[in-house]
């Protein structure tokens, strides 16, 4: 094989991967750009019944490894008691971030991988397999 004919063939090869990298990053944000807005227009379209607003009446108890209750997250009317965060286990912190939102130090408080998976998993699926929301989201949906 000449040069002439192996350079040829490397630099068609390096044009094939640049248009299929291109075409592929074109295809990613366009997919990425309808499913964002997608989601506001349905969020701000479908009404909120502000009877979904009002705080609940149940309770969630937290206990450690022997049974013991460490505390109570009340809704309305039941018991609530507050703790600092010193008197909480780093590792239960860890663990808590581990289960809850692995991404909680590298995103702003929307994790958007996870917002498009569970849409995905939703829209391929046609019932709700996974959430999305963060820490962050439900520390808000708790206030």
């Amino acid at each position: 094989m000449t040069i002439l004919r192996l350079r040829t063939k490397v630099v068609n090869f390096v044009g094939f991967l640049h248009h299929i990298l291109v075409k592929s990053w074109i295809k990613i944000v366009l997919i990425q750009t309808v499913f964002v807005v997608g989601f506001f227009v349905v969020y701000f379209s479908i009404p909120i019944d502000k009877g979904y607003l009002r705080p609940s009446n149940y309770s969630v108890k937290i206990f450690d490894r022997n049974g013991v209750l460490i505390t109570e997250l009340s809704g309305n009317g039941g018991i609530n008691e507050s703790f600092s965060l010193s008197e909480v286990s780093p590792r239960f912190i860890e663990l808590l971030l581990l289960s809850e939102d692995r991404r909680f130090y590298s995103h702003f408080g929307v994790d958007l991988k996870a917002m498009g998976r569970a849409v995905w998993e939703f829209v391929s699926r046609g019932r709700f397999v996974s959430g999305g929301s963060t820490i962050t989201m439900q520390l808000v949906k708790l206030k």
